[in-house]
């Protein structure tokens, strides 16, 4: 073949590749977490046709109504909750800390005032009422108040934001019913050995199953049992919170930590000793079980990533993703490692026998 018609087919085929990429880059994240779902749940779908005898089709349906039942539909309600939860909590914490309250917190004569005002000390700061106080609204304003804005720009998007689900639920079908072909066609395009890329395959539904189903499971029972000592501590918009810890529960080593420890230092602050004491135990014992304990034996021996590494993927996928960097952060790492571990059994001899040919 004359080199200039192998230039023409590569120009016109990378061409054609690039606009691929902007066709469907506005519908890539509905597409991935399809994956994801599909490589979760396709243990049951696999039963649904060996047990049960079910068609592929009939099984695909069944296994999406299972999802739609116990994943998007709660979702949606969840989300839709927030947003009221989120301006309740938003309006009580500007009622909670009014300008009364923390002039007589940080400079009456309790132990937190002198706490405060040593550190000021410590760091060479002028500690006035009117600059702690202002310090302290505008912190507590910024977080309360991205919260609800984003809770409001998800509602606002509302169209969108089905839309998108739909798409999810589609694909997610799509998947089930021909992920078969599909593996086949992505085996087949690939420019790796067939059993390079069935390892690459299996090890992205191990890190889906460990993310989606481990930490989704994990991250349930934090949020639920914490959120349990919320209601007992008579916090407003107990919901919202149990949520937020469920979240930030699929961040390992800290997770919800960063909902209950304020929450602790905020019963401190009003004089609510034993229930501050409590609910800082009760929430550090049940993260650190679930941490420890079930994720390990749930999760078992698929995944062998210590835990600070995928506590780093998660927050390095979350500065780059957003909120769905809890699942690209991981599968980035996962796929990283497979590549490397590929590069050192299979390539590293070949590239080196090359370059002492050349």
């Amino acid at each position: 073949m004359p080199r200039y018609q192998l230039f023409t087919f590569l120009f016109f085929f990378l061409g054609i590749v690039f606009l691929m990429g902007l066709l469907f880059w506005p519908i890539v994240t509905p597409v991935i977490f399809a994956a994801i779902l599909a490589g979760a749940f396709y243990p049951l779908h696999h039963l649904f046709m060996g047990r049960f005898k079910f068609s592929r089709t009939l099984s695909s349906a069944a296994v999406c109504i299972i999802i739609f039942l116990l994943v998007i539909l709660p979702s949606i309600y969840v989300i839709f909750r927030l947003a009221r939860e989120a301006l309740t909590a938003y309006e009580t914490i500007k009622m909670t800390l009014s300008r009364e309250f923390l002039t007589e917190t940080f400079f009456g004569e309790g132990y937190l005032a002198s706490t405060a005002s040593q550190i000021f000390s410590l760091f060479n700061v002028e500690y006035s009422p009117e600059g702690v106080i202002e310090l302290v609204l505008s912190a507590a304003g910024a977080v309360s108040g991205y919260i609800l804005n984003s809770v409001n720009n998800i509602i606002g998007n509302i169209f969108l934001f089905l839309f998108q689900f739909f798409i999810m639920f589609v694909v997610t079908f799509a998947l089930f019913r021909e992920g078969s072909q599909l593996k086949a066609f992505l085996l087949e395009i690939l420019p790796l050995a067939r059993e390079d890329k069935e390892l690459v395959i299996e090890r992205f539904n191990q890190m889906n199953f460990a993310t989606l189903v481990g930490n989704g499971i994990g991250g349930l029972l934090q949020g639920i049992l914490a959120g349990f000592a919320f209601w007992l501590a008579d916090f407003q918009s107990v919901l919202f919170w149990t949520v937020v810890m469920i979240i930030l529960a699929f961040i390992p080593l800290v997770g919800m930590s960063f909902v209950y420890v304020p929450a602790t230092i905020y019963l401190l602050i009003q004089g609510h000793w034993v229930a501050g004491l409590m609910l800082f135990i009760w929430c550090s014992a049940v993260a650190l079980l679930v941490e420890n304990y079930f994720k390990p034996r749930f999760v078992g021996a698929r995944l062998k990533i210590h835990s600070a590494v995928v506590f780093l993927a998660i927050i390095g996928g979350m500065q780059v993703f957003g909120v769905a960097g809890i699942f690209y952060g991981p599968l980035v790492v996962i796929l990283f490692l497979t590549f490397v571990q590929l590069y050192q059994e299979k390539y590293v001899g070949e590239l080196e026998k090359n370059t002492k040919n050349l």
